[in-house]
């Protein structure tokens, strides 16, 4: 009886709280999204698709982010299903705002001489918030002209290799020459 008791209120608890989040780990993430897959596209603006980036585990594993999860970015995707459930009221990763933070955070502990790459992280988000590529476009007044993403690869995230293309885009970010250029977007 205490068993029919018990069985009876989990399935009326798990029915009553189907918004409970599945823990989410990385290989359920790379499951999807892991490099190698086929195309990943989601809904986007105006009826159109938006496609999504690969993510390499092999160059996530090596990069500045290594120590973190999908969900340590990701705290608005509550679930492993196509299209993901969202939590209400918790934004979408935001690179600049998280290292702004950590910086902030760096320097109310005195531990900012620690961290200088940081810094430079901080001082080019805001030579990028002065910039052209943060005002909004003038085609879609609803987006910017650039984002850090255009540039970076966030999930593979390391100084690009001198000489490259990409190199040269990190390196002149926030420069007056970068200001005056049409950005590359690339595609994803």
């Amino acid at each position: 009886m205490r068993a029919l008791f018990g069985a009876m209120f989990l399935s009326g608890f798990l029915i009553a709280m189907p918004a409970m989040a599945t823990k989410l780990d990385d290989a359920t993430c790379l499951s999807c999204h892991n490099s190698g897959k086929s195309k990943l596209e989601m809904p986007g603006a105006a009826g159109g698709t938006h496609e999504l980036r690969a993510v390499s585990s092999a160059r996530f594993k090596k990069s500045v982010h290594a120590a973190l999860t999908c969900v340590s970015c990701h705290t608005d995707i509550v679930d492993s299903k196509a299209g993901h459930q969202r939590v209400s009221g918790v934004a979408p990763p935001d690179c600049a705002q998280c290292h702004e933070t950590l910086w902030q955070a760096a320097r109310r502990e005195n531990t900012a001489k620690d961290k200088p790459r940081l810094g430079v992280v901080v001082e080019n988000i805001l030579a990028y918030k002065k910039s052209f590529h943060a005002r909004a476009n003038k085609e879609d007044p609803n987006r910017v002209n650039a984002t850090c993403t255009d540039c970076h690869d966030t999930h593979g995230f390391n100084v690009p290799a001198r000489g490259t293309a990409q190199a040269y885009r990190v390196a002149s970010c926030g420069s007056p020459g970068m200001r005056r250029q049409v950005p590359q977007r690339r595609a994803g």
